[in-house]
């Protein structure tokens, strides 16, 4: 489970993922032979600030997320990891009202227990996709959105505890069932997580698929997902993967040239709605 465990929790990571362009079947693998240049010490000072930095500002939203308690907490959750979760969504994220709608349907679902539906979450982005022309095959169900959740929480929490923190690794954006597990039903920023991973790493579907198939979860599987590693025996995790074609994105990108920037949007827009929404 172990080697099986670090490979999928890596696929859920966008930092481990570096896109490239595909290598010409006929041009032969050459030997990188180039030498990097060492950093300077100002150089490894200001990488060192930016890992804390980021590290404080997880931890912010991590402490935010598990005490939503009013509206404009909701806001400021919104705001902090929003605009990460989103990245491909809506150009017109950043407006006022569009955050708005995330953030109210944050409050109602973390603070209200107005849980988003899986089957919901299923059904607004099988409509995005009919409505792009995306393959069939990255349709999903709400059995799929919930394994898929599962696979989620138990990584990040997982790597919260190994020290990963950063804002893809928050776990108390979570619905969280009174078991310790992922519930049956999705804050709104969770759903933007999901919308991310969906869109911009549809091949995790595989894997989830494999899941369901054998009636497995990961939170069967991982034991005290939360319980940080014995002194001495954390290590670190780091993949590097050529990007394979996305068909998600190739489709909203077909979408744009037959229809346009715009209509593209309001497709988007149109998801949101559907989610967050009634």
């Amino acid at each position: 489970m172990n080697g099986r465990f670090w490979r999928f929790a890596a696929a859920l990571l966008p930092i481990c993922f570096l896109s490239a362009q595909q290598r010409t079947p006929q041009a032969p693998q050459q030997p990188n032979l180039r030498k990097f240049p060492q950093p300077s010490p100002e150089e490894m000072r200001k990488a060192a600030e930016l890992r804390q930095q980021i590290r404080e500002q997880a931890i912010a939203a991590n402490q935010l997320a598990g005490h939503i308690q009013s509206l404009d907490d909701a806001r400021k959750l919104v705001d902090m990891v929003g605009g990460d979760y989103s990245q491909g969504l809506a150009h017109k994220w950043g407006t006022r009202s569009m955050r708005e709608l995330v953030a109210r349907a944050e409050f109602a679902s973390a603070a209200e227990g107005a849980l988003i539906p899986e089957q919901r979450v299923a059904d607004a982005w099988n409509d995005y996709l009919e409505k792009v022309g995306a393959p069939q095959e990255y349709h999903v169900s709400a059995e799929e959105i919930h394994t898929l959740r599962d696979m989620k929480y138990v990584s990040s929490q997982v790597l919260w505890a190994r020290g990963s923190q950063s804002v893809w690794t928050v776990p108390n954006i979570y619905a969280v069932g009174a078991d310790g597990k992922a519930a049956n039903g999705c804050r709104a920023v969770e759903v933007l997580s999901v919308l991310w991973q969906l869109r911009s790493q549809p091949q995790i579907l595989e894997s989830i698929r494999e899941l369901v198939r054998k009636g497995e979860r990961w939170s069967d599987m991982v034991k005290n997902p939360s319980k940080p590693p014995a002194p001495g025996t954390a290590k670190g995790y780091l993949t590097a993967r050529v990007a394979p074609p996305n068909p998600v994105q190739q489709a909203a990108y077909r979408y744009v040239d037959e229809h346009g920037a715009r209509a593209l949007n309001h497709a988007i827009e149109g998801l949101l709605k559907d989610l967050f929404v009634g």
